[in-house]
C-alpha cells in the first residue's frame, strides 16, 4: 500500500508543457516513457507573465483553464483535443498537469459488521499502530483516494495545508427571454449581488444540442448588472441554447456558474417578428412634416443668405418599397460671390426663388439599409426647373441611423452634399448632427453648415424638433441658422 500511495502521489505531480497547437489538436511533451498511463486526464492551464510596474520584475503565475482526457498517448508526445473555446486561451508554453485517473483509485475492503463472513487478515493488519509519521502519511493518503484526497493530509500535523474559508455566497438574477426575435436586438442581462469580486464573466451559446458553444463577453452595465448581446447571425436559428460563467477575482480564478450549464443549458425558441413591435408599426403608417429653416452666411446683412418651407405626406409599407412621400415647398434666397460681397460691390448678391413639389421614394434594400431617391420640379424666375436628391440610410429609421447623400437642385440655387448621424439615446430627446458642403443659394462659393436637431417625443403621435446651427464661406463670412419642424403620425 505505501508503494501504490507513493505512485499516485508521483502521478498527482506529473506535469508537462503545450509544445504545438496544431489546428484542434494541442501537443504536449508527456507520453508513456514519463509515465503517463494511457487512460489520463490531464489539467490546463494557462501561463500570464508580467512585468511589475514598480519593482520591474518579471511575475508569472498560471490560471486553470479546464480539464481534459488525453485523445491519443504516445511515447514522448500525446494529444489532448479540449473545447473551441479553451483552445482559444490555451498558448505554446502553457502547463500541463496529470490528474489520477478514476481506475487507480485503491479499493479498501469492506469494514465488518455484524453478520459478516469474516476471513483470515492479513497480519499487517494486526500489527501495532505505526508510529512512524511518515508511514503513516503514506498509508492515510492512500486510503483518502476513495473518500477525499484531503484525509491524508490531516494525518500529517507538518504538512497539514489550511483549508480556504468558503467564498461568500452571491445572488444573481436572471430572467430568461421566453422567445427572441430577428431584426430585433438579443440582449442577456444578469443581476448580481454579493461581495464576491468578479474579473470576467461570459455567455457561452450554440444553436443546436452537441454543437461547440461560442461565447461573448459579459459587459458591465450599471452597478450590480451584467449585460451580453448575441450576435445578430445567431438569430437566423430556430433556438439558441446558452449558460452563464464568470470569473472570481482571487488566486484561483475559479469559475463561478451564474446560469444553467454546459450540460444543462437554458433553451429560448426564436421566431420571425414581434408581434407587438409590428402592431406599432403598423399604428404609424402615416406621417405628415411640415418644417422651416433659415440659413444665414453673412453676419445677418441680408445679402448672403436663405430660407426654405416644406410640407409633406408620407405612408409606409412592409416589403422592399418601404415609404412614399410627396409634398411641395417654397425657397427663398439672396447670394452671389462672396469676394464681392465682402467688397460691397453693388449687384454682388442676387435674389433666387424656387417654388416646387417633390416626390421621394425608400427602397429597404436590407434589414438596416435603406435607399432613398426625391425628386424635385417646379418654378424659378428663369422659368421650369428641377433637381435631384439620393441618400442611403445605415441603421434603424426611427432610432439611431447614418444617412449620407447629395442634392443637385435647379442651376439658379445650388447643390450640397450632407451626412446626419441621428441617435436616440436620452429618452424623449431623440437628437441628430448633420454637416453640409454647399454652393446655395445662389451656385457660387461654397460653404459649410453645422446643425444640431433636439426633438422632444412626449407623445408618440406628435414631435417638434428645433434646428441650431451655424454656416460659414470663411473665417469672417459666416451667420446663424435656425429653424423648427413638427411631425404628426398616426
Amino acid at each position: 500500500m505505501h508503494l501504490l500511495a507513493i505512485a499516485f502521489l508521483w502521478l498527482e505531480s506529473l506535469s508537462g508543457v503545450v509544445v504545438a497547437i496544431d489546428g484542434s489538436d494541442v501537443i504536449v511533451d508527456l507520453g508513456t516513457e514519463s509515465g503517463l498511463p494511457p487512460r489520463a486526464k490531464v489539467q490546463l492551464f494557462r501561463t500570464v507573465e508580467v512585468q511589475h510596474p514598480r519593482t520591474k520584475k518579471r511575475i508569472r503565475d498560471q490560471f486553470f483553464l479546464h480539464a481534459q482526457d488525453v485523445a491519443q498517448v504516445g511515447a514522448r508526445l500525446s494529444i489532448v483535443r479540449p473545447p473551441a473555446e479553451v483552445l482559444k486561451e490555451l498558448k505554446v508554453g502553457d502547463t500541463v498537469s496529470v490528474l489520477m485517473p478514476e481506475a487507480a483509485t485503491p479499493a479498501l475492503r469492506p469494514a465488518a459488521g455484524k453478520g459478516a463472513k469474516t476471513d483470515k487478515t492479513d497480519p499487517a493488519d494486526k500489527a501495532a499502530p505505526c508510529t512512524d509519521a511518515t508511514v503513516r502519511l503514506e498509508k492515510a493518503r492512500a486510503e483518502g483516494f476513495r473518500s477525499g484526497y484531503e484525509a491524508g493530509r490531516t494525518e500529517a500535523p507538518a504538512e497539514r495545508v489550511p483549508s480556504a474559508p468558503a467564498p461568500a455566497p452571491i445572488e444573481v438574477r436572471h430572467v430568461a427571454p421566453r422567445v427572441l426575435f430577428r431584426k430585433t436586438p438579443a440582449q442577456l442581462a444578469f443581476a448580481v449581488e454579493g461581495p464576491i469580486a468578479l474579473r470576467a464573466g461570459w455567455v457561452y451559446y450554440r444553436t443546436q444540442a452537441g454543437a461547440d458553444y461560442q461565447r461573448v463577453p459579459l459587459l458591465p452595465a450599471g452597478a450590480g448588472y451584467l449585460r451580453a448581446s448575441l450576435p445578430p447571425e445567431l438569430l437566423r436559428a430556430h433556438q439558441i441554447e446558452y449558460f452563464a460563467e464568470a470569473t472570481v477575482d482571487d488566486e484561483s480564478a475559479s469559475a463561478l456558474p451564474l446560469y444553467a450549464s454546459a450540460q444543462r443549458p437554458a433553451t429560448v425558441p426564436v421566431a420571425e417578428s414581434d408581434p407587438t413591435v409590428a402592431e406599432a408599426r403598423a399604428r404609424e403608417r402615416s406621417e405628415v412634416r411640415l418644417s422651416y429653416q433659415y440659413v444665414d452666411f453673412n453676419k445677418l446683412q441680408g445679402n448672403d443668405r436663405y430660407w426654405v418651407a416644406e410640407g409633406d405626406f408620407l405612408y409606409r409599407w412592409a416589403g422592399i418599397i418601404h415609404s412614399l412621400r410627396v409634398g411641395a415647398g417654397a425657397y427663398d434666397g439672396v447670394g452671389g460671390d462672396r469676394q464681392q460681397i465682402d467688397m460691397n460691390v453693388p449687384g454682388a448678391s442676387h435674389a433666387v426663388g424656387f417654388n416646387y413639389g417633390y416626390t421621394e421614394i425608400e427602397l429597404q434594400v436590407a434589414a438596416s439599409v435603406a435607399l432613398l431617391g426625391k425628386v424635385l420640379a417646379g418654378l424659378t424666375p428663369g422659368g421650369l426647373a428641377g433637381g435631384f436628391e439620393s441618400k442611403i440610410r445605415i441603421g434603424d429609421e426611427r432610432g439611431t441611423n447614418l444617412v449620407f447623400g447629395g442634392q443637385v437642385g435647379p442651376s439658379p440655387i445650388g447643390d450640397l452634399a450632407m451626412a446626419k448621424l441621428t441617435w436616440d439615446v436620452i429618452p424623449r430627446l431623440p437628437m441628430a448632427g448633420t454637416v453640409e458642403v454647399t454652393n446655395q443659394p445662389a451656385a457660387s462659393d461654397l460653404g459649410v453648415r453645422m446643425l444640431l436637431d433636439v426633438g422632444w417625443q412626449k407623445y408618440s403621435f406628435f414631435r417638434p424638433t428645433l434646428t441650431l446651427g451655424y454656416a460659414v464661406r470663411a473665417v469672417d463670412h459666416g451667420g446663424p441658422t435656425l429653424g423648427l419642424s413638427s411631425v404628426f403620425t398616426w
